[in-house]
């Protein structure tokens, strides 16, 4: 049993939805497969700006639904055949006036509730669902959609909930009893639902995480993340021309890299199949006969080295007077949780933290509300270098900086990431592109370090 996960840009429009699902369709012979999809891509996006606009009490939320309408009909005209068309439209209706009476809402009371923000951008993913059904349909397979249609049970945590293995795996077992073979169950990325059946979300990228989710509940052989890249790179593509495929992870190393920038990754979707050693593959939906990853337990050799950024970060320095440390508990606790690199003085010393600019105001009233005072400077970026233990071997340390000051760029902080995964340091955001080329020839670049054959 698999289960497949497509992102938005695989499944974008009505020629994309098509591709998806005469795949989905020729794998699903004689194999349990389950579908996870995105929203379209874009969609999210366009609800996020609806209700922005809604709170604000701009009438052009009106013009920005019809919009995501439009689109949905629009893929739904060269999805569908013209005497099926019918029974999906109803569907997607109902989540078009769902998004509506939630907009109309957000219009009159200008206040966006957790719930009724995350009912509002599930739309998206709901969306999709019964556009890809359809399509699967087409093709000739027999589908599923859940009643509620999210199977992944999760907290009241709006925005950022956080997933109830329990009661998610007791939703498998009852799901496999009633599993008939040769049906395909498409089921949303992305959304939850809380104790008592409210629709939750689980932030950006969360798919994959929803992928992982069900594989591990469901004893999956495998989970496929379907993207529009050739798996995991051992550079930015944006910044490094001959940037390649890493064609096998481990799974610290694969968590570390989309922690620290691989956007192909949620952050933490390695999290509930890495106990339970389920590999995950990373692949390209528009070259599925293209080079993948394969995250797993297996030995990837240590050699293995990879380049990483997050750019832009936010970096504040904050003081706190009192025998406090940046890393006891507390509120404190929560944001050494979210930042992408901390840097602990002594008592009374500067405390040096790096998050990502969306996590901006959430960090700020974490530090101040432990009695810090936060000074943030926004034209730095975070450079990583990855690859197991990395941060214990002399000669890959030893290569780094040299190479920094070759390049005579200024560090302005340097940590170790957790498991010793990762060098992280801090440079001036000019000399981002600069650092991650020079970084990349000297450790990978002329290497023969990622040509492992792997099997698909």
């Amino acid at each position: 049993m698999r289960v497949l996960k497509f992102g938005g840009t695989s499944v974008c429009g009505a020629a994309q939805m098509r591709r998806v699902a005469r795949y989905v369709a020729a794998r699903s012979h004689g194999k349990r497969i389950l579908v996870v999809t995105s929203a379209m891509a874009g969609i999210t996006d366009r609800i996020v700006e609806a209700v922005g606009m809604a709170v604000c009490g701009d009438e052009t939320w009106r013009l920005v639904a019809r919009l995501i309408e439009e689109r949905h009909v629009e893929c739904l005209h060269g999805v569908v055949a013209k005497e099926q068309r019918m029974a999906v439209l109803r569907s997607l209706r109902r989540s078009f006036a769902e998004l509506g009476r939630g907009l109309e809402e957000l219009s009159l009371t200008r206040q966006a509730s957790g719930p009724l923000r995350d009912r509002l951008l599930a739309q998206g993913e709901v969306l999709a669902v019964h556009l890809l059904a359809a399509a699967l349909a087409k093709e000739g397979r027999r589908t599923r959609l859940e009643p509620g249609l999210s199977p992944v049970r999760t907290d009241s945590g709006w925005g950022r909930a956080q997933v109830d293995q329990r009661l998610t795996g007791a939703w498998a077992k009852r799901f496999t009893v009633r599993w008939r073979p040769g049906v395909v169950p498409v089921v949303p990325g992305f959304v939850g639902r809380d104790v008592v059946g409210r629709l939750t979300t689980l932030g950006r990228g969360g798919s994959d995480l929803s992928a992982t989710v069900l594989g591990a509940a469901l004893g999956a052989d495998a989970v496929e993340i379907w993207t529009d890249v050739d798996g995991v790179c051992s550079a930015p593509p944006a910044l490094v021309d001959n940037a390649r495929p890493l064609r096998r992870l481990g799974y610290d190393e694969a968590a570390e890299l989309a922690f620290l920038g691989a956007s192909v990754l949620h952050p933490h979707a390695l999290d509930p199949v890495a106990g339970v050693r389920i590999p995950v593959m990373v692949r390209n939906s528009f070259n599925p006969d293209g080079i993948s990853t394969i995250i797993s337990g297996d030995e990837t050799g240590d050699e293995q080295v990879a380049i990483s950024t997050v750019d832009p970060v936010v970096v504040f320095e904050a003081r706190r007077s009192g025998h406090v440390s940046v890393v006891k508990g507390g509120p404190v606790a929560e944001l050494v949780g979210q930042a992408v690199m901390v840097m602990a003085g002594s008592v009374d010393d500067l405390q040096t933290v790096a998050v990502r600019p969306d996590d901006l105001p959430r960090s700020t009233e974490l530090m101040e509300s432990a009695g810090f005072v936060v000074q943030p400077r926004h034209d730095l970026s975070l450079v990583a270098v990855v690859g197991r233990s990395v941060a214990g071997r002399p000669e890959v340390a030893g290569r780094t900086f040299c190479e920094l000051a070759r390049q005579a760029v200024p560090v302005f902080g340097m940590t170790t990431g957790a498991g010793r995964n990762s060098l992280r340091f801090l440079v001036d955001r000019s000399h981002t592109r600069q650092v991650v080329r020079a970084l990349y020839e000297t450790l990978v670049g002329t290497a023969e370090l990622n040509s492992v054959p792997v099997s698909a």
